[in-house]
């Protein structure tokens, strides 16, 4: 109890504790450094330090004073620690790191023993969000201590740190066994869940990784361990395309209005302008059009998929502001035909349009995404039936022939089709196709990955 360290800590806490709850996160966290000089491993003092990390967006430091908190924890569960599981579950989906939050959450859930409904229904939320991946909704169990080893007792007293949510303190125990034995599955499996739970990303891919490619892991297991690590780790830079906006000047906006509004090669978004702001206190686009490679069919009854344009660019106008005049632009990938796709407009628009007076990079896109996509403009009297049979071919080709025949670089830059047979390649392999198969899922496409 925190009154066995003295009246005065219990005082400070308290103090702290309202302090917070009154939003004075800055006056909190000189009160609790006052707390910890006199009680640096007190659970109560690190968990109102982790609020406090957690209120200024810190998720590191929110993450490692929770967990010293939960290390030092005894029986009792003051309130501050529980909430700050909750808080920081919280603030890592707000990071887009699911695994953590469902970590925290999972564990909040436990300890409340059904007192109380938040964490579960935060959770069935996630479980049910359709955008997330299927692979980040799994609950990983951790690997049990190999039978008749003499490491049994090390491996033991971490998983029972990790069971009463101190995971940093079980992944410290297991680096340290790991650092005195061969490399065994169960270590690394376990060392990859807690890492992932600890919103250590890249900590958790590498583990995944290695877990996947160890002998004796189960196939199935080996598998899913992979597509976990491709799903998480970062993509280097060239593995991505540039997206690049390159910016006109419009010398006369209603005559440049009419060309897009009457040329059959320009399409205008049904979409409000006022959604692609690009700032709250910027104006929107006055309209926004899709530029095509070829002009739309004048219908899409019997429309074959070699007659479907397909989309070559984004073309924003903006009206003339204070501090800058009209102008026009054109939003398109950085690929081979990049200048080809900016001499398409300027031959279509003519004199519509002056010179270019800037070109900047708005984003990019993965190479890979952008090789199996593709962006059609069908007429808009295209029976249902037939989109469907025409984007259902299309996939077919794409996934079949085109994914099979590129190279990628999880293969070493071989294609899926070069490396099949292959055992090296086997696990990596089956884990690319696995996320095809959950990117299917998601889109509710169906089509047969066997």
């Amino acid at each position: 109890p925190l009154l066995a360290h003295g009246a005065r800590l219990a005082l400070l806490a308290l103090h702290a504790d309202l302090q917070l709850r009154l939003g004075g996160v800055d006056v909190a966290a000189t009160t609790i450094a006052a707390f910890q000089t006199g009680a640096p491993s007190i659970p109560v003092a690190l968990s109102l330090s982790a609020i406090v990390a957690a209120s200024k967006s810190d998720a590191e430091a929110a993450c490692e004073k929770l967990q010293r908190s939960l290390e030092y924890l005894d029986k009792e569960m003051p309130q501050s620690v529980y909430a700050a599981i909750g808080l920081i579950g919280r603030l890592m989906l707000s990071r887009g790191d699911v695994l953590a939050a469902r970590g925290h959450w999972i564990l909040q859930a436990n300890l409340a023993g059904g007192q109380d409904k938040e964490p579960i229904e935060l959770l069935s939320r996630l479980n049910t969000a359709p955008e997330i991946p299927l692979l980040l909704k799994e609950d990983h169990s951790y690997a049990d201590c190999p039978a008749d080893v003499p490491w049994a007792g090390e491996f033991n007293a971490a998983l029972k740190s990790a069971g009463r949510g101190a995971w940093l303190a079980a992944t410290e125990s297991l680096e340290s066994l790991a650092a005195k034995i061969a490399d065994q599955p169960a270590l690394v499996k376990n060392m990859a869940i807690f890492r992932g739970w600890l919103g250590n990303t890249k900590e958790a891919v590498v583990a995944w990784h290695k877990y996947a490619a160890m002998d004796g892991v189960d196939q199935d297991d080996a598998v899913e361990a992979e597509a976990l690590a491709q799903m998480l780790e970062d993509k280097p830079d060239d593995d991505e395309i540039v997206e690049v906006s390159v910016l006109f000047a419009i010398p006369d906006m209603d005559k440049l209005m009419e060309v897009l509004l009457a040329h059959r090669q320009f399409s205008k978004m049904s979409v409000d302008p006022r959604q692609l702001a690009e700032e709250e206190d910027q104006p929107p686009p006055k309209a926004v059009f899709w530029m095509l490679d070829r002009p739309i069919p004048e219908t899409g009854v019997g429309l074959k998929r070699e007659e479907i344009p397909s989309v070559v660019a984004d073309i924003l106008i903006y009206g003339k502001q204070t501090d800058r005049d009209a102008r026009l632009e054109l939003v398109l990938l950085k690929t081979d035909d990049f200048d080809d796709g900016k001499q398409v407009f300027k031959d279509l628009a003519g004199d519509l349009v002056g010179d270019i007076t800037e070109e900047k990079t708005t984003g990019s896109v993965e190479l890979i995404a952008n090789a199996l996509t593709w962006r059609w403009h069908l007429p808009n009297d295209t029976p249902n039936e037939l989109r469907t049979e025409l984007v259902d071919a299309e996939h077919r080709e794409v996934m079949l022939e085109k994914w099979t025949t590129l190279p990628q670089k999880r293969l070493d830059e071989k294609s899926p089709v070069d490396v099949s047979g292959d055992e090296t390649y086997r696990v990596r392999l089956l884990a690319m196709i696995l996320l095809l198969e959950i990117a299917a899922d998601t889109s509710s496409r169906d089509f047969n990955f066997d």
